[in-house]
């Protein structure tokens, strides 16, 4: 018994196509399928030149609808129905009618907001690669090496920066960050994040090494940020076939009730103070939100709540750590207990918990930025030193 690998992902493609869902990309599919069909292997059969790949150990169920599944018609796809509206960002963060003559220098304030309507216009048409010549053509000017040795002005250049990256990320290239996006725009943003450093290093040439240090650092922040986010949403859409999968889940379920969860609360209790109340209340919204059958978006309001849950109203150092601590300790007391009895779902928990972890960590991101103020880049860029936001 034996199924090609395209045969299905074709009925799958139909499928999303049909319902309007975002599909996963091939290589997640085929994980997916193999967290449903344990033990599925795959072999290479057909003759030589023209094998292909099949899932051995399944079948087609006679008169399935897969029989009569045509690969969708290939054609291009606009990514850029994906992205917010580019119109929307300067706006907010630089209304129209703002006086330009309270700025370091009126007539660099126009100009640079003109140059950065002009980054974000190619952003948002996906001409990537026209940044780097947008950012050499503007700098690569002798009255502005002279201007940004004025302490304010480049003080008032860096801020302006953060502000604007973050709100190309938030607003135009991630604007809903756990809902999926294709394969490959997901792949052009990366790349664009593996080279704006270097783009931005080459054109400030011969500008103050201080100016140039800080324009870099809120750069590798905006690429670090990209990266981070980029596979988080590619983590969720793996998440979301999984919790969206009822067979799936009941499995879950199954394997969840076995869980030794008294041991686990007296160890969790005995090394972090775990809330013995707090920890059976988080347990029971996961276990009934599995049950229940919600969409995977109830499940990134389920992380939000157990972050208010926890830390309320905080989001200093020393609590955000703690909160860190304990989630992590009790998780991995579960993953434990899920791996000594050979739970069948466990690649399935290993991977929501992947997206628990780092959700979370991003709604902590934001949650400690707007207490102080700034945008979640710059916090980044004040905290980090370049070697270690280098990925």
């Amino acid at each position: 018994m034996s199924l090609p690998r395209s045969t299905l992902y074709s009925h799958y493609l139909a499928h999303c196509s049909a319902h309007g869902i975002d599909p996963v990309n091939a290589a997640s599919f085929g994980k997916l399928i193999r967290s449903v069909f344990v033990g599925l292997r795959t072999r290479r059969l057909g003759t030589r030149g023209n094998s292909k790949y099949h899932y051995y150990g399944i079948r087609v169920r006679p008169g399935s609808s897969v029989l009569k599944t045509e690969p969708p018609p290939k054609k291009e796809e606009s990514l850029t129905v994906h992205l917010g509206d580019p119109k929307a960002i300067l706006p907010s963060v630089w209304p129209e009618d703002k006086d330009e003559s309270c700025e370091p220098s009126a007539k660099f304030a126009a100009s640079y907001r003109r140059h950065f309507d002009e980054v974000i216009h190619a952003i948002g048409s996906l001409d990537l690669n026209g940044v780097q010549g947008l950012w050499k053509t503007f700098w690569q000017s002798d009255e502005l090496k002279s201007l940004t040795l004025d302490q304010t002005l480049a003080d008032w250049v860096i801020q302006t920066d953060y502000t604007i990256f973050n709100s190309i990320i938030t607003c135009l290239l991630l604007p809903q960050l756990l809902k999926s996006i294709p394969q490959t725009l997901t792949q052009q943003i990366r790349n664009f994040a593996k080279n704006i450093e270097q783009w931005m290093e080459s054109a400030l040439q011969g500008f103050d090494p201080a100016f140039v240090a800080a324009k870099l650092q809120a750069v590798n922040a905006f690429s670090h940020t990209l990266r981070r986010y980029t596979s988080l949403n590619h983590l969720s859409s793996a998440a979301r076939a999984v919790l969206e999968n009822q067979q799936q889940i009941q499995q879950m379920v199954s394997d969840l009730n076995r869980v030794d969860f008294r041991t686990v609360q007296e160890q969790a209790s005995w090394v972090c103070g775990c809330d013995d109340e707090l920890v059976q209340s988080i347990e029971r919204s996961f276990k009934g939100l599995l049950q229940e059958e919600k969409t995977f978006e109830n499940w990134g309001s389920w992380c939000l709540s157990v972050l208010d849950s926890c830390l309320g109203e905080a989001s200093d150092t020393r609590s955000v750590t703690q909160f860190f601590f304990k989630w992590g300790f009790y998780s991995s007391l579960v993953m434990r207990d899920l791996t000594l009895r050979s739970a069948s779902s466990f690649g399935s928990f290993h991977l929501i918990r992947l997206l628990f972890d780092e959700y979370i960590f991003y709604l902590i991101e934001q949650r400690v930025a707007k207490s102080s103020g700034k945008t979640p880049l710059q916090v980044l860029g004040e905290v980090c030193s370049l070697d270690f936001l280098t990925i």
